[in-house]
């Protein structure tokens, strides 16, 4: 049972103690309901470790623990067993240097954290960066891509994208920049900032405006020329740029690219979590129609369309013409570099498709010499994350081919 006064508040004040001569340990056994336990701590100096051992506590106990003007280096440790359900545990901390929380539950504890200040819902405007003082200045060239990862915290509004450059040629360049939610993955966003000729290095920007829904952030820009424009970099650490020839496979590198962020609206942050957790898909907004058409040579496999993003395909119309073997046509759908899927008119054919079959529809089967149209429909969806690829290929005779696909792209 409690001890002390007539309410078991038992009000103890230590001053002046010396870091070393005193450890702080609070033990608290049986705690009955309706309970409130009260500890504040101010004015800690260096080095000082608080252990709080809480064990077998009641349902509608409260814990109120206030910590503020503490100093770095202290530690702060609460053990608390057999808790009941409906328990309170607050911890209010302020005036304090940097610290750390750390927090371990176990039998399915939930943790609640919420930053209940006008930080959490009013507008929050910065700069995502990751440089140095002093740039060094470099080429990025036409023939590979720069990077920068920016992995955490990057929800909001971005206003515009500011990149370290310059241009001593005697005409204008171009940077083209592209934005994604991590490296590999399909353009989002695209962009491009003309650095006019004669000028020096300094903090260009290209107008965004537009919202980011994801948490991480990849910026990459490739030029228009071999020795223009030209961009800065330092070699500081955390290092951050990587470089790519085909936009799927990034090297990292010792350096950091001068490249950074204007937002608008920024959460406040999110916790990183594991096991099972629902998600809400992210719309797919926006629609891009393809429709080409080519004449492919004999034994050559030849691209028909090919679309860069992010998303989903789930309509495809192909026709073969003009060949002594339309029917032989063996068309290929790619997805981020990988087969996803091929077939020909002929082998639907064999296999009973039809013009009501789905996902796959043979709409027309004419195997006419020269004249003879075949049409193939095609309803099975395909998901991409950098690019969609749509290839003909006959190995029988020479032949034209169309081809028509509408894609849902993430923006």
């Amino acid at each position: 049972m409690p001890t002390g006064w007539a309410d078991y508040t038992y009000p103890i004040t230590i001053d002046a103690v010396s870091v070393g001569v005193l450890p702080f340990d609070i033990r608290i056994t049986e705690v009955t309901a309706g309970v409130t336990f009260d500890v504040h701590i101010t004015s800690v100096d260096t080095g000082v470790t608080f252990n709080v051992n809480i064990a077998e506590v009641a349902t509608g106990v409260t814990f109120n623990v206030n910590i503020s003007s503490v100093s770095t280096g202290v530690t702060f440790n609460v053990n608390i067993a057999e808790v009941a359900t409906g328990v309170t545990f607050n911890v209010h901390i302020e005036s304090a240097t940097t610290f750390t929380v750390n927090i371990q539950t176990s039998a399915g504890a939930n943790i609640v954290i919420d930053k209940l200040t006008t930080e959490a819902y009013t507008e929050d405007r910065r700069i995502l960066s990751n440089n140095g003082a002093t740039p060094s200045i470099m080429a990025p060239g036409y023939q590979y891509y720069f990077g920068k990862f920016f992995p955490r915290g990057c929800r909001g509004y971005i206003n515009t994208i500011e990149v370290y450059c310059g241009n001593s040629d005697t005409t204008d360049h171009t940077l083209y920049i592209y934005i994604s939610p991590q490296p590999g993955m399909g353009r989002v966003i695209s962009a491009s900032l003309t650095v006019s000729a004669g000028t020096s290095n300094s903090w260009r920007s290209v107008s965004i405006q537009r919202f980011w829904n994801y948490d991480s952030m990849f910026i990459y820009i490739i030029g228009d020329s071999t020795n223009y424009p030209t961009v800065g970099y330092d070699t500081g650490t955390p290092y951050d740029q990587v470089n790519s020839s085909d936009e799927t496979t990034w090297t990292p590198q010792t350096r950091r690219l001068w490249i950074r962020v204007n937002m608008t609206g920024e959460t406040v942050g999110d916790l990183p979590v594991s096991g099972t957790v629902d998600t809400i898909l992210v719309p797919h907004s926006a629609s891009k129609f393809e429709n080409t058409g080519t004449s492919i040579s004999a034994g050559t496999e030849t691209e028909l369309l090919s679309i860069s993003g992010a998303g989903y395909c789930d309509l495809i119309i192909l026709q073969s013409a003009e060949s002594n073997y339309p029917q032989h046509t063996m068309f290929k759908v790619y997805c981020d570099g990988e087969l996803a899927d091929a077939f020909s008119p002929s082998t639907l054919y064999q296999y009973g498709m039809s013009a009501l079959s789905r996902p796959y529809c043979l709409l027309k089967y004419d195997t006419t010499a020269s004249t003879g149209i075949c049409n193939i429909m095609v309803t099975q969806r395909f998901e991409f994350t950098r690019q969609l690829r749509v290839t003909a290929y006959n190995g029988s005779a020479s032949a034209y081919c169309t081809a028509k696909a509408v894609a849902n792209l993430i923006t």
